[in-house]
């Protein structure tokens, strides 16, 4: 990925090359051939290298939960979006899918009313758009994880009608920003508080995955049932959305996150983000 270097653990600000590997072995013990070299010259400029441990990453969802949810995953409410056709609510693909888990197929999505403490229904899904990457994508490498479904709750669609156009940032500017998000409800609630993580990468092609954005989340992390929690710029811009963790144990949170593009998903989408003042 185009990436920061990491020392110590800790990201500086120098941009570099950013190669994963999935376990770091001494220089002396590697033949000539495998060790990746400390700085490439790319069209004329001197470039750093920086190598980092890759780990099994996860997409944040979960079977059951308290958020929205299609009958088999969760997820949580991204933003509301607005096309030629209406108002809608936007999410993570992957938490849209449906209990046959294929895009091309409708799927109802439900919202945890906290006053009952039932589900009732959101609305179906209209467009729902998930692939893990390997292919060219609106000019980028990266996977595409998104989609909208239909307001039939009264008071969801109130709140669609209330929300203002959010501007979003494109990809390559968001590289070495620090971002800040917060998990929504589909009925309001925040869970667990704002969050702030750095971006340590763009473009990542991984040992087994893909993605646009790669983030160093500040403690306690992201945890499961995150998936489709909407980064926001410093100035109030859609960064990305998120989408995948790295694999920890239960209870902790994962640092190391990736995200899609929140313009790239608007474009692809056909809709304008809107937020909620």
């Amino acid at each position: 990925m185009i990436g920061m270097k990491i020392r110590a653990d800790e990201p500086v600000a120098r941009p570099c090359l950013t190669y994963f590997v999935k376990e770091k072995i001494p220089l002396e013990e590697l033949p000539p051939r495998a060790r990746i070299p400390s700085r490439l010259v790319l069209s004329g400029t001197s470039i750093p290298t920086d190598v980092i441990v890759w780990p099994k990453m996860e997409m944040h969802d979960l079977s059951r939960g308290k958020f929205i949810r299609d009958g088999f995953t969760q997820g949580v409410l991204t933003a509301f979006a607005e096309s030629r056709y209406g108002r809608w609510g936007l999410s993570c693909g992957h938490c849209m899918l449906g209990p046959d888990q294929k895009p091309y197929t409708h799927a109802d999505i439900e919202m945890h009313d906290h006053a009952s403490g039932n589900f009732v229904s959101a609305g179906p899904t209209a467009q729902t758009y998930f692939s893990p990457g390997g292919s060219l994508i609106s000019g980028a490498r990266g996977y595409i994880d998104c989609g909208l479904f239909a307001l039939v709750d009264e008071k969801l669609r109130a709140r669609a009608e209330t929300a203002l156009p959010l501007d979003t940032v494109d990809l390559a500017s968001t590289a070495y920003q620090r971002l800040t998000g917060e998990s929504v409800m589909a009925i309001g609630e925040v869970i667990g508080g704002k969050r702030s993580g750095l971006v340590i990468g763009i473009d990542q092609f991984g040992i087994d995955d893909y993605s646009d954005i790669v983030l160093k989340v500040d403690l306690p992390g992201l945890i499961v049932g995150d998936s489709g929690m909407l980064w926001l710029t410093s100035d109030g811009r859609a960064a990305a959305i998120h989408c995948r963790g790295e694999i920890v144990k239960r209870g902790n949170g994962s640092i190391l996150v990736t995200a899609m593009s929140a313009q790239r998903a608007s474009e692809v989408l056909g809709v304008t983000l809107l937020m909620e003042k």
